[in-house]
């Protein structure tokens, strides 16, 4: 048996697109001591995976020419040198975009599928989510009464931001490329607005979404989006950088706003890393599942079949072209 691959073959230039990438038949791993051998079944395609196919990347540093694409994933145990794991058990870790991985124990992470079915892993339980509520409930903070925003409110970590935003009591306003997607946020997702920012008149409806002001900024995009955003700040605002999508396929760093508001205005400004906050997963999932038995948390999935077709899916999502979390269903029989 060969072990399929999806390794980097060349660097983008720009957006990235399915030439970029090449599949390649390796040989099948073979686990050491205290190993486990893994059956991938979904593998996620997150936008924070392109700064890492630069040559530089202060993210998480570079990948490879050559190298297997990272990713979080599910899968199914095939052979355990571990005595924590054994076959058959559904495990999430770091297994990259292959049909399988050998992965120490201590970077696996057990699942039921009883308590939800394997795709809300990755979806409504998975690392996009998880992010979003690190970033609301511990850094962002949102009060009763007041406005957060959150761009990319279409994408799997915005979308989860602004229901958990709703869910302490806090007004969520979205921001979303095109009419769909903004109907999506708001009929769907149930926040109280979603603006599309190619819009003409973009700004003047972001002020009359936020009549008084915005409380926070769940930032996913950057750029222009930023700039309109931080001028509304109120007093002692929070912005939070999630992400900065609009500089992931330009070589040089995007114009930002003014920083002159942060001082008279007493904003904080804080960057973060869900990796940094991994302890706090368990706690997660429980809230998470109770508010999606409630009805008050959901995730739209998009879920791509095979292997083979996982760098066209990246591109797409890269361009706005789905909604919610997208992933890839990897065939069992390669």
């Amino acid at each position: 048996m060969k072990n399929l691959q999806v390794v980097l073959g060349r660097r983008p230039s720009g957006a990235p697109v399915p030439e970029d990438f090449e599949l390649f038949a390796a040989p099948m791993p073979v686990p050491g001591e205290d190993d486990v051998l893994v059956r991938t079944t979904y593998l996620s395609v997150d936008p924070a995976l392109r700064p890492r196919m630069n040559a530089v990347s202060a993210y998480a540093g570079p990948v490879a020419i050559g190298a297997v694409i990272p990713s979080p994933a599910l899968g199914v145990v095939i052979r355990s040198l571990s005595p924590h794991f054994r076959p058959g058990d559904h495990v999430t870790g770091f297994f990259g975009w292959q049909a399988y991985a050998v992965v120490p124990a201590d970077g696996l992470r057990q699942i039921d599928i009883d308590r939800a079915p394997e795709p809300k892993w990755l979806s409504l339980l998975g690392l996009s989510a998880f992010t979003a509520y690190v970033g609301v409930a511990e850094l962002g903070r949102p009060r009763p009464g007041e406005t957060l925003v959150v761009s990319a409110a279409a994408g799997a970590t915005g979308a989860v931001a602004g229901q958990i935003a709703r869910i302490f009591g806090a007004r969520s306003v979205g921001i979303a490329g095109g009419p769909e997607k903004c109907a999506h946020v708001v009929d769907e997702l149930g926040f109280d607005a979603c603006l599309d920012y190619r819009a003409p008149d973009f700004v003047e409806r972001l002020d009359a979404a936020c009549p008084a002001g915005i409380d926070v900024d769940f930032e996913n995009v950057g750029g222009d989006v930023l700039r309109a955003v931080f001028d509304r700040m109120n007093v002692a605002g929070r912005v939070i950088l999630c992400g900065l999508v609009a500089e992931y396929n330009s070589d040089q760093w995007a114009a930002g706003p003014s920083l002159w508001p942060a001082v008279y205005k007493s904003l904080r400004i804080e960057g973060f890393r869900a990796s940094r906050h991994f302890d706090r997963i368990p706690e997660f999932v429980d809230k998470a599942l109770a508010w999606a038995a409630e009805g008050r948390l959901r995730q739209s999935e998009h879920i791509v079949e095979g292997l083979a077709n996982a760098p066209a899916a990246f591109c797409q999502m890269l361009a706005g072209r789905h909604l919610g979390k997208v992933m890839v269903r990897v065939e069992e029989n390669l």
